[in-house]
């Protein structure tokens, strides 16, 4: 959903169904470990008016940001890590290219003097941070997805490669690259396609959402994102896996399908969850009503799920570089 929180960025720049049993179960198989639970937002009052409602500090916090930016704008982004990790959390950044770069000349080093200070800024920082390179590549949407002005899978993977190898050149081991599509559908790029390999993922991920409209019916967390994540471990097997972007508009079953998230999570074997915490056109928020916020509540505080507190910034970083 990163397409309509750009505006968020360049902002920020300046200062009907019942829970299905028939779909496939996911090969990896959960653990007993607690879920972290995260959000995003827009902005540090925004995540910090989110956590109180749920009286909790979220243990993963996400932000959008564009990576052709000036050493000003990137400072600020580290203070933001800083503050994150202050609260207890790790960050997790999604940056993403110019729409006018190619993946070709992204593979070609064309970007490489943002990508160099990005890696040198993120080094200096010093502790875990998730990075979600080119997010939702497979929906053809975005600028870098193949099949978007005639740039090909070959070329995807080429970029996506060169990014990851510039930052390790620079020493920047403590980010972690989340490889996220989203969610399986009719007519999208293969996963397959897609996948840069093992040796340039640390995890993989999936953005879904429970739409509810004219070509969308209403689907419960596990039916939403199962046949995706058996299709991940086709060729990722062992990657730990995270739901980056979740959410659900106001429906009468809100709050049930909220609910429903933790026991969703443990049979996808999923480590992590961030909530989409934005109100657009759709209102994805927990706050959407009254019992969506007190199912978000439940949910958080029960024995399934963990957040910063709960967990130390030790342990939060543990997850966020070993995905255990």
């Amino acid at each position: 959903m990163r397409i309509r929180m750009m505006a968020v960025a360049l902002a920020f720049g300046l200062g009907a169904g019942t829970l299905a049993t028939s779909a496939p179960a996911p090969a990896h198989a959960a653990t007993a470990t607690p879920i972290i639970f995260g959000l995003t937002d827009h902005w540090k009052p925004d995540i910090v008016a989110d956590d109180s409602q749920l009286g909790i500090h979220s243990g993963i916090v996400g932000l959008f940001t564009k990576w052709q930016t000036d050493k000003t704008h990137r400072d600020t982004v580290v203070r933001w890590f800083q503050w994150v990790r202050d609260r207890g959390g790790a960050p997790m950044l999604d940056l993403v290219p110019p729409t006018t770069v190619t993946d070709a000349q992204i593979a070609g080093g064309n970007q490489d003097a943002y990508l160099r200070a990005w890696a040198d800024a993120m080094r200096g920082w010093g502790h875990p941070i998730l990075l979600r390179l080119f997010p939702e590549m497979n929906t053809r949407a975005h600028s870098y997805a193949p099949g978007n002005r005639g740039q090909t899978a070959a070329q995807f993977r080429s970029a996506w490669r060169h990014v990851v190898t510039v930052f390790r050149s620079r020493g920047a081991t403590n980010v972690k690259w989340v490889w996220n599509p989203y969610r399986f559908f009719t007519g999208e790029i293969s996963y397959r396609a897609i996948w840069p390999g093992p040796a340039y993922v640390n995890w993989v991920a999936l953005d879904g959402y429970n739409f509810v409209d004219s070509t969308h019916p209403f689907r419960w967390p596990y039916t939403l994102f199962a046949d995706s994540v058996s299709r991940i471990r086709n060729i990722a097997a062992v990657k730990p896996l995270m739901i980056a972007e979740i959410g659900c508009r106001q429906v009468p079953r809100k709050a049930d399908w909220i609910k429903a998230v933790p026991p969703a999570m443990r049979r996808l074997g999923a480590k992590a969850v961030v909530w989409f915490n934005e109100k657009g056109a759709i209102n994805w928020r927990l706050d959407s009503s009254g019992a969506s916020l007190t199912a978000a509540r439940t949910i958080t505080h029960s024995a399934d799920m963990t957040y910063a507190g709960r967990w130390s910034p030790a342990r939060i970083d543990q997850l966020v570089t070993t995905g255990s």
